[in-house]
């Protein structure tokens, strides 16, 4: 918007654009506007093409190897172009947007302003940083300090990680989640809605994050843009982020920790109001949450368009025990050793557990060798053998390991704090024994009286 004070073409005017991109992103895109507008490909800012003061220079992330690139923050000028520009960052939520501003701007020079503009958006369009990347966002946007508040590039392993669920798992989030990443288009030829609130809840150590690592390496081969929250507080804001670069996947962890109240905070309300705010764009957009404790959220949440699909991830069933310990025994395990008994004896463990008893296997396997046998394993690698008693003792041994641990009790706080309560506890307890006894004195002294009346 363009703010007037005077009306020939010399007079100056003040100028602001917002645009639909994030802080550290559009200043990016903005260089590269200026660079192919005015030819300029230093990578670093000089007095000759910017005035007599080159601008400041912010490093920040641009890749998930530690990349990183510069941008340009504050006020600055371009050739031919009299008054200063500025970047600056519009509201204070996760949500916030890059603004470009302009004071004492000819209105001559507007055309030239307004070419800068367009540059920027078609960059952000096609160069943008974010758009289809794979991102985190820890913390809220800061204008003082967009290298330490820009958010972080996550690096996802080279291939899928394995998912070990039951048929019905799988075929949920196959159907629920992967299809709409991967069919997008054809969804919307077909009026269905892309758009889906999913919960995926199940015990601790289930699953739940390895699948946002293959929700992640789905989006980014899609095109989409994958959001992780780090932070539950952060959700509302990093839905706003959203936004700016569907199709997109915001995928919060542990969600009970702020939504697990049935109280209607100022919290929870920002949450569930992104949420239907998310819905009535009609953005395409898919929110995924998860949550150790079911029965703690908040009924709200629960409602069709905040929450469309719950996805169970149980503890694995014998058939996906046996599955998980060949895959991580992988060579060292025959196709043709019986792993029923084994299963059954990890029945009820989490997938970590399991994992953990085949590397115990393999050691106790190793441990069988000696010392010349073990460096001829190390040139071969597949010669190591894992024998169903490796697997068997190895799965007694971690589940003993186990349920010692589980019934250590934890020691007692004994801070000045729990002294003091200790103390008092022991002076209520003698004051009800007291008054039990005075109580039963005269209980006593009444019946007597009674019987000598």
């Amino acid at each position: 918007m363009c703010y007037q004070f005077h009306i020939s073409g010399e007079e100056e005017i003040d100028y602001q654009e917002e645009f639909e991109a994030y802080p550290a992103d559009g200043a990016y895109c903005l260089l590269l506007a200026l660079r192919a507008i005015y030819g300029w490909s230093s990578t670093t800012p000089t007095p000759g093409f910017f005035g007599p003061k080159p601008p400041a220079q912010i490093t920040i992330p641009s890749g998930p190897n530690n990349e990183t690139t510069k941008i340009i923050w504050g006020g600055f000028k371009i050739p031919g172009l009299k008054g200063m520009l500025t970047t600056e960052v519009t509201g204070t939520t996760g949500g916030a947007r890059f603004v470009l501003s302009g004071q004492n701007i000819r209105r001559k020079d507007l055309p030239d302003l307004e070419r800068v503009s367009g540059a920027l958006k078609g960059f952000l369009k096609t160069h943008s940083m974010y758009r289809g990347k794979a991102l985190s966002l820890k913390v809220r946007p800061d204008a003082s300090d967009l290298s330490e508040s820009s958010p972080t590039f996550l690096a996802l392993p080279d291939k899928d990680p394995a998912l070990f669920y039951n048929a019905e798992t799988r075929l949920q989030i196959e159907a629920c989640i992967l299809t709409p990443i991967r069919h997008m288009k054809s969804m919307k030829k077909l009026d269905m809605v892309v758009k889906r609130g999913i919960l995926l809840e199940g015990s601790y150590g289930t699953g739940k994050t390895l699948c946002a690592l293959k929700v992640a390496r789905e989006c980014v081969r899609r095109g989409w843009t994958f959001l992780y929250v780090t932070n539950v507080d952060m959700l509302s804001d990093v839905l706003e982020v959203a936004t700016m670069y569907a199709p997109a996947v915001v995928f919060a962890e542990d969600v009970d920790q702020l939504l697990g109240t049935d109280d209607r905070t100022h919290e929870v309300n920002m949450i569930l109001n992104a949420l239907d705010s998310v819905g009535s764009k009609g953005q395409d957009l898919m929110v995924i949450l998860t949550t150790n404790h079911l029965e703690k959220l908040n009924a709200a949440l629960m409602r069709p368009g905040r929450i469309d699909t719950i996805v169970s991830i149980p503890l694995p069933d014998l058939g996906t025990i046996e599955q998980l310990l060949r895959y991580n025994c992988g060579t060292a395990i025959s196709p043709r050793t019986d792993l029923k008994k084994i299963a059954e004896i990890l029945e009820g463990e989490i997938p970590a557990v399991i994992t953990e008893v085949c590397r115990t296997a393999k050691m106790f396997a190793l441990s069988r060798h000696t010392e010349d046998e073990v460096l001829r394993l190390v040139q071969n690698k597949d010669a190591l053998l894992v024998q169903e008693n490796d697997l068997q003792e190895a799965a007694k041994y971690i589940r003993t390991a186990r349920l010692k641990a589980a019934s250590c009790k934890p020691k007692p706080e004994t801070g000045p704090l729990q002294a003091y309560d200790a103390h008092m506890q022991k002076k209520f307890d003698l004051l009800e024994e007291r008054s039990q006894a005075e109580m039963l004195d005269m209980e006593e002294r009444l019946k007597t009286a009674i019987e000598n009346h």
